[in-house]
């Protein structure tokens, strides 16, 4: 059986018994969530406001101060017997690990408030420029990605698509049920069959081919509705 002892609340600092709660009421638990408090900087001794559920936890004023903290410093380093930052972790960390860690983030890094120069910069972007796209890639494999592929992973089929969404409210059409994940935009007239009949065999055909981007040629569904049209993952081309 749970005891009942005599409490103070955290919020309005008013005595009262309970049993593990640490506000009097639920109008004081509402108000911490709001109200504010003033905290400290434990480094540089700044003042500012956070939440009150919060004020027992936060200790600094900005990220700059967090990554200053000797604590934070020592957990990530290893302390003096050279364990890892885990409760009773009895690895060692190496001299390269040590060295790997003081270069994670804050002042401990070698670049903390520099910028690349102009010069570097462009060097880099030349160096680049060629290499990641066309047969210069180490991947390229002759260009095998399907044409259908390519067109829906298009911008112009990306804005095609939010077009008949915005057209049709982003409801589906059929069973009128929304939510953006659920929804689909289906072809009226198949895809593959435009394609078939311009002769599309380019994406760039397909961009200037106007057939493939009317509005009107598509209707807004859910997923399962859109499975039970007649022409869905090309089952049947009319």
């Amino acid at each position: 059986m749970s005891r009942i002892y005599k409490r103070k609340c955290d919020f309005c600092k008013k005595d009262y018994k309970g049993k593990g709660s640490r506000f009097c009421s639920l109008k004081c638990y509402f108000a911490s969530r709001k109200g504010k408090v003033k905290i400290k900087c434990v480094i540089c001794g700044k003042e500012r406001l956070v939440k009150f559920h919060l004020s027992k936890t936060a200790k600094f004023c900005s990220r700059e101060c967090y990554y200053k903290d000797p604590e934070r410093i020592k957990r990530m380093l290893g302390n003096k017997l050279g364990t890892g930052q885990k409760k009773g972790a009895t690895w060692k960390l190496s001299e390269e690990t040590k060295a790997k860690h003081r270069l994670l983030k804050g002042e401990l890094s070698p670049m903390w408030g520099k910028k690349w120069s102009k010069e570097a910069r462009l060097k880099m972007s030349l160096a680049r420029k060629g290499k990641r796209t066309g047969a210069k890639n180490n991947f390229w494999k002759g260009g095998i990605t399907k044409l259908q592929i390519k067109i829906r992973s298009s911008w112009d089929y990306k804005e095609w698509r939010k077009a008949v969404y915005k057209r049709d409210n982003w409801v589906c059409q059929k069973c009128k049920s929304s939510g953006k994940a659920n929804l689909e935009a289906h072809h009226i007239k198949a895809f593959s069959k435009i394609l078939k009949e311009n002769n599309i065999k380019t994406l760039q055909q397909a961009i200037q081919c106007k057939d493939l981007w009317n509005i009107n040629n598509g209707l807004t569904l859910c997923i399962d509705c859109h499975r039970k049209t007649d022409n869905y993952g090309n089952l049947k081309i009319l």
